[in-house]
């Protein structure tokens, strides 16, 4: 008798899980989303996510809106927050309980605000010409459909981008010179409907200090006058020359009003009207370098065929055992990390000692 009372209990037990996801089944929200004027706002560059009850991780990521309103289906019987991110920027939040059937939700976003950016050099006033503008979010999920060009004033286009309601969210703009020189600007807040100029002061100077370019034949000797005549030529990204300076006694050639950014320094031997390449190096100035070294052989700021026997001939030591472990000091010459008074003194005294021989 026990058994049979028992058996019946037990499988309605298995089926009320069963009953209940039945019951609960699912419902359709509609997302309807608008600006703050009430016109119904443009689904581009929108996503959405969509948490459930309490949870901190969202039920559902819709990251590009297929049009507004928008729907979808969810489980009945919960509660949604959904979050709307315009331009991956915090735009709006709506919750929703979905008991049955259908539900719509209406969302409203802050209309774009517009900034035009202003690039100057760092005394606060001189235009950057032909600088390259970027905007993007602080998360780097979104960057701004084009890039603008700097005008003569320092001006760009004038950018719009969609305000955000969390305090986390702001905008970078990056103001670059030629390939290898950026300066980013942030945090930067949209103000929703409002237009407004951002000048951004960078820390280059119009035109760098004078510069001193040394000419080398080895990587400790600069070249005499016996060596014969040198030029250095300048060209800038584009490859366009743009000025030339003789080599004086010293192995030396001036360069003065360089403004910022990448160029290429070449030296040239002259050869009865005749020039042959010496070496190059191409160089970074960003309104803080003073001194260029330049060997022969040198491209790219790549020195090639000096090796460590010709260090110690620089400096007049000519040594036939040579401890592995000097190579090391013999790469810090190399590398600038040492002078050349300094490495030649390391050397000599190594010689004196009898560990170079």
């Amino acid at each position: 008798m026990m058994e049979v009372k028992i058996l019946p209990v037990f499988i309605l037990i298995l089926l009320v899980p069963v009953i209940s996801y039945g019951e609960q089944g699912m419902g359709s929200l509609e997302i309807y989303i608008k600006s703050t004027d009430g016109e119904r706002a443009d689904y581009h560059g929108m996503a959405l996510k969509i948490y459930q009850d309490n949870a901190k991780v969202p039920f559902k990521t819709i990251e590009s809106l297929s049009g507004n309103p928008y729907k979808i289906s969810l489980p009945l019987g919960h509660t949604y927050k959904i979050e709307d991110l315009v331009s991956s920027m915090y735009a709006s939040v709506g919750y929703v309980t979905l008991q049955n059937g259908d539900e719509r939700l209406e969302l409203t976003v802050p209309s774009p605000g517009s900034i035009r950016f202003i690039a100057v050099y760092n005394d606060g006033n001189t235009p950057i010409n032909n600088a390259t503008v970027m905007v993007k979010s602080n998360d780097g999920t979104y960057e701004y459909w084009t890039n603008s060009t700097t005008d003569y004033l320092g001006d760009t286009i004038r950018f719009w981008l969609q305000p955000t309601i969390a305090d986390d969210d702001y905008y970078v703009t990056t103001v670059s010179i030629g390939n290898d020189l950026s300066y980013s600007y942030y945090p930067i807040s949209i103000l929703p409907g409002v237009s407004r100029d951002i000048k951004i002061t960078t820390p280059w100077p119009d035109v760098g200090p004078p510069l001193v370019v040394s000419v080398y034949k080895s990587l400790l000797q600069k070249v005499s006058k016996s060596d014969g005549g040198f030029a250095v030529q300048l060209y800038d990204n584009n490859g366009n020359k743009i000025d030339e300076s003789k080599v004086n006694v010293m192995g030396e050639a001036y360069f003065s009003n360089i403004k910022v950014g990448s160029y290429t320094f070449r030296v040239i031997e002259l050869n009865d009207d005749k020039s042959t390449t010496w070496g190059s190096s191409n160089v970074i100035l960003d309104g803080k370098q003073t001194a260029i070294k330049i060997v022969k052989d040198q491209t790219n700021a790549k020195v090639s065929n000096v090796g460590q026997d010709a260090l110690l001939v620089d400096i007049g030591i000519k040594a036939d055992h040579i401890p592995s472990w000097v190579t090391k000091i013999t790469n810090w010459a190399t590398d600038g990390e040492i002078t050349k008074q300094d490495f030649a003194n390391v050397i000599k005294y190594l010689y004196t000692s009898g560990i170079i021989k």
